[in-house]
């Protein structure tokens, strides 16, 4: 059974819409006042809210106001009642969070409609999000278990093996037990420290007092001192220098170096591990206006429109079939830092059977499968 909050303070209009509501088979806990309104929502966590907008001593606006202060009350479903039919009036309500309006006088076939098209449009967002929930557990399960382990079996192995047998080997295999064992570490390095960034830049879309942690007016970065260095860095390391293709204009960034060379570092990173050497990775930057336009474009696998629609925070794809490292945040941190720096993130893929369903209907176009990141930025003028 659906529980109810019905808040409103004239006692006949209450009384005819809590047993319109009871004889529907709705449970309702009844207020005559927002003060006492808000104290029945906190204690009995109701399905629905009902509300009227004029009221003695707290108002309709001022409950949704302390409602939306509350990240447990805030996705409760609210509908106002009220007499005030004009446009502005209901624009205000719904600017504030409300998510219907019940003008007087209205019909008991108006307020059950109402209520019943609130909960089961609350009902559908509440499913969707334990199907997401339950996609973030199982890719967790997946991936970061394997993402710890990895390294930490080849640091703990070949370290053992070294203090118990290193008189049996030569310093050129030691160099080499050597080198994996710093090439784990700083596998584990980046995973710790890409988790501590993600963890920050959440807590700051909730708390923007932490946002100055990210936004320093005097934070700025010139394209060519990250993309040059980085890049080339990255390419010679994965023997991929014949791959990289950079056509940059020159620009000034408002954005930190730090973070700048951190959105590069993961796009990039990206483009190298899904794409086969041989493959061009084009890096394209233009100033227009007051912004930067870059683009990073591969030649790998792609991604399909589902995956698309999956990018989050643990999310892997193939994880199954597949060697992947990394705990998938890659794209969401270059998402969110980008976003808190006023810019735009954009993604475009395409896979091969992607690619060959375009070819079948039209053999002219020139395209490749692949993955494209814009980012859009702002510049200093």
């Amino acid at each position: 059974m659906h529980s109810i909050v019905l808040i409103e303070d004239e006692d006949d209009i209450r009384n005819i819409i809590k047993r319109n509501l009871i004889d529907a088979g709705y449970s309702v806990f009844e207020a005559s006042n927002g003060v006492e309104g808000i104290q029945l929502i906190k204690s009995n966590l109701p399905d629905l809210i009902i509300c009227d907008v004029i009221m003695p001593e707290m108002d309709g606006y001022r409950v949704l106001e302390n409602i939306n202060n509350s990240n447990e009350l805030s996705v409760i479903p609210f509908i106002f009642i009220t007499g005030k039919s004009a446009k502005e009036d209901m624009r205000f309500g719904m600017e504030l969070g409300a998510d219907d309006y019940l003008i007087k006088p209205f019909t008991r076939k108006d307020l059950l409609n109402s209520v019943e098209n609130r909960l089961k449009k609350h009902e559908k967002i509440k499913s969707k999000s334990a199907e997401k929930l339950e996609k973030l557990k199982n890719s967790i399960s997946l991936s970061l278990p394997h993402e710890l382990n990895s390294p930490l079996t080849t640091i703990i192995g070949l370290s053992k093996t070294l203090m118990d047998h290193y008189e049996q080997f030569d310093p050129a295999k030691i160099k080499d037990a050597l080198g994996m064992i710093h090439k784990s570490g700083m596998r584990l390095n980046h995973l710790t420290k890409s988790y501590l960034l993600y963890i920050k830049l959440e807590l700051a879309l909730k708390d923007k007092t932490l946002l100055n942690d990210f936004l320093n007016p005097d934070d700025h970065t010139y394209i060519h001192l990250v993309l040059q260095d980085l890049t080339t860095q990255q390419a010679q390391k994965n023997n991929r220098q014949q791959d990289l293709v950079c056509q940059v204009d020159e620009g000034e960034l408002k954005i930190s170096y730090r973070y700048f060379r951190k959105i590069i570092e993961e796009i990039f990173d990206n483009a190298l591990k899904f794409s086969e050497p041989g493959k061009s990775i084009q890096i394209i930057g233009k100033k227009t206006g007051a912004d930067y336009h870059l683009k990073i474009q591969d030649m790998g696998r792609g991604m399909n429109q589902e995956q698309l629609q999956s990018i989050d925070a643990y999310i892997q794809f193939n994880r199954k079939f597949e060697e992947q490292q990394g705990l998938g945040l890659g794209l969401v941190i270059t998402k969110r830092l980008i976003e808190l720096h006023q810019g735009q993130f954009f993604i475009e893929s395409l896979t091969e059977e992607d690619l060959y369903n375009i070819q079948n209907e039209s053999s002219d176009q020139q395209i490749t499968h692949g993955t494209t990141i814009t980012l859009i930025l702002p510049c200093v003028e």
